[in-house]
């Protein structure tokens, strides 16, 4: 089963990660998949943030990383980026247009995670992401089998899931959005997003409490079938 993002309004701040199931399908979009050789032409530090403007042979646009040395005229490198359209930057008092958000960058090509495929963000495709780890459920908890296989029957509710962490964002509309992911019944992956205020590392395995709304929508073309609000930690990392 796959869950998809589609394209509503370019108005405000939108997350989310990319993967095979929950998962952002934009209409417009540059291919940010990595590595990404780009020089940088600015750069403007934050709190959390440095943000970058960088050209590439083909453009110049705006990346966002958790906050780390560089300089302008440095040759820097990239993997996939999550593009967001009218962001606003309150620290920054700034709007850009478009940003992508990536959670590093080198000095030198990176290849991608082992036991990860990601494809491009381009136009009408989906990024997948998919992973070998299986997780185990504890007691009084669901697995995310369980939970896509009946998600009316949990709206509004609060749950307990666990799933190694695929993906992490932090401090995005005062929240960090993270990806878990386990192995269906059939041996497919399933991912789930979640919102939360704890911070975690990717690829550990972790079980997190929340409540699960369906039918979300954050703006800018980002819609979730399914996600784990405010979540909290109970395990892991």
């Amino acid at each position: 089963m796959k869950y998809k993002l589609s394209f509503i309004a370019m108005t405000f701040l939108a997350i989310m990660f990319a993967c095979e199931q929950n998962e952002p399908v934009q209409k417009q979009g540059a291919n940010t998949s990595g590595p990404q050789q780009v020089t940088v032409e600015e750069v403007i530090q934050a709190k959390s943030y440095t943000y970058l403007q960088v050209k590439s042979p083909a453009a110049s646009y705006w990346l966002a990383c958790a906050k780390t040395e560089v300089s302008k005229g440095e040759v820097i490198y990239h993997t996939q980026g999550l593009e967001m359209r009218d962001f606003r930057s309150k620290e920054l008092d700034r709007t850009f247009d478009k940003i992508y958000f990536i959670q590093s960058i080198s000095r030198q090509p990176q290849a991608a995670n082992p036991g990860m495929v990601m494809n491009s963000p381009q136009p009408g495709n989906k990024m997948q992401m998919q992973s070998s780890a299986a997780v185990g459920t504890v007691e009084g908890e669901i697995s995310l089998s369980e939970l896509f296989g009946d998600m009316k029957k949990y709206e509004n509710k609060r749950v307990t899931v666990s799933g190694e962490v695929t993906k992490f964002l932090p401090e995005i509309m005062g929240k960090n959005f993270l990806h878990i992911q386990t192995k269906g019944d059939d041996g497919k992956n399933l991912d789930l997003s979640i919102t939360t205020a704890d911070k975690v590392n990717v690829g550990a395995n972790v079980t997190f409490a929340g409540k699960i709304t369906l039918n979300k929508d954050f703006g800018a073309g980002y819609f979730y079938e399914i996600i784990m609000e405010d979540a909290q930690l109970q395990s892991g990392n």
